[in-house]
């Protein structure tokens, strides 16, 4: 996805600001950028006027990140529906939230045209969340900063259900499934086990989780559970209104799965894609990776039992699969590759990410049994798109890892 960045900043604040950006792994866009081309703003709030802004041609918010600098709490900057951000780095971390949601969106888009292409369409969703639309289940400690949310909220008619420990809001997720859960980030405080667990729902797949914090806040390096982030200033009914176009925004369907298609777009043994299907829909995100300047992954895996070793059995492949699905994140695509192994593909993903994420994955299956009691671990294979690369030759790039290894064990 593309990380040009655009900088709206006095000439002595403009070199800071770049360099900065530079720093975090953003490029930064010319002065006088196109607007067409960016994947976000950033303007200096220090010396922001709705004048500047009036001058400004902004990018639309549904596909770039556009986003104030303020440097406290007290800053009186008119966001004017601008996400307020306090550095560089919160602004990173912002940016590759929305790009993370802005690759839902487009996965979402490309599965209905792969569908297509098999006569097939997404079967009509039963949105287990709309008798609960305008409800947020918030999560925090009780205090001025959730009587002044509540307020605010209720004002932009969402109705705010309070979770204070963690119990109750394992508890509250049981049976409601709110517009949003809305979690407050403070002094370091992020519950890593509630998201990761709000994250493994399947039923709560759809679900946005909201972090809220004041925007002097310093948070994880690694906040990756969260759909968005909404720091809040002085202008507090503005994030309250950017909060309330997130859940808005976040109403957009997500990616079809695969059991609700039918052959031969679903594999009726693992409940997961067919290969064919793989293979084309691996097509269409290439192409969209490089009209995009996006990475895109593909990984192999092979499932073994951990404690015989043996490759996984037809009748396992299904309770495999449900605990993979479990820690995929939305836009990744599961696809079953032959009678033992699975194809995965990791859109917005580069190699490096991808490896980090699959270990991860790994570490959690082999401590998760299915419902019979089996651990199961797995090999993998890894392929990175190249810019030169179609998408015949990426699927050939991962038989060709595949050999490799497999004559590497054989010399060995």
């Amino acid at each position: 996805m593309r990380t040009l960045i655009g900088v709206i900043a006095p000439d002595e604040r403009r070199d800071e600001l770049k360099e900065e950006l530079v720093r975090h792994n953003l490029t930064p866009a010319p002065e006088h950028f196109d607007s067409e081309r960016v994947g976000g703003v950033l303007i200096d709030g220090a010396t922001f006027s709705e004048t500047t802004l009036s001058e400004i041609r902004l990018p639309d918010s549904s596909r770039a990140f556009n986003a104030i600098l303020a440097q406290s709490s007290l800053d009186d900057v008119q966001t004017s529906g601008l996400t307020l951000t306090p550095s560089v780095a919160s602004f990173r971390q912002q940016f590759e939230i929305f790009i993370r949601q802005l690759e839902v969106r487009n996965e979402a888009r490309l599965r209905e045209q792969s569908l297509g292409a098999f006569n097939q369409s997404c079967t009509p969703r039963v949105d287990s969340a709309q008798d609960d639309q305008k409800h947020l289940l918030y999560f925090g400690e009780p205090g001025a900063f959730y009587l002044k949310f509540r307020i605010a909220a209720e004002a932009q008619g969402f109705s705010v259900r309070a979770a204070l420990s963690e119990r109750t809001a394992f508890e509250a997720l049981r049976t409601l499934h709110p517009a949003a859960f809305v979690v407050h980030l403070k002094d370091g405080f992020y519950p890593f086990e509630l998201l990761d667990h709000v994250n493994g729902r399947t039923d709560l797949k759809d679900m946005p989780v909201i972090g809220v914090t004041d925007v002097t806040e310093i948070l994880p390096e690694n906040i990756d559970a969260l759909s968005a982030l909404v720091r809040f200033g002085l202008q507090f009914d503005d994030a309250i209104v950017r909060l309330g176009s997130l859940i808005d925004r976040s109403e957009i369907p997500a990616p079809v799965r695969a059991y609700e298609c039918a052959a031969p777009v679903r594999d009726k043994y693992s409940d997961t894609f067919s290969l064919d299907f793989a293979e084309h829909h691996i097509s269409r995100q290439t192409e969209h990776a490089k009209e995009n300047f996006s990475a895109l992954s593909i990984v192999r895996i092979e499932p073994f039992n951990c404690d015989t070793g043996a490759l996984i059995e037809a009748s396992e492949l299904s309770g495999f699969a449900s605990i993979l699905k479990t820690l995929t994140r939305k836009q990744d695509m599961i696809a079953r590759a032959d009678w033992s192994s699975f194809l995965l593909s990791l859109p917005g993903t580069d190699l490096a990410k991808a490896k980090a994420a699959i270990e991860r994955t790994r570490r959690i299956l082999e401590i998760t049994p299915t419902r019979s009691g089996t651990k199961f671990s797995f090999n993998a294979r890894f392929a990175e798109l190249k810019p030169y690369q179609n998408s015949t030759q990426l699927l050939n790039e991962l038989k060709r890892t595949e050999r490799r290894t497999t004559t590497q064990t054989s010399v060995a």
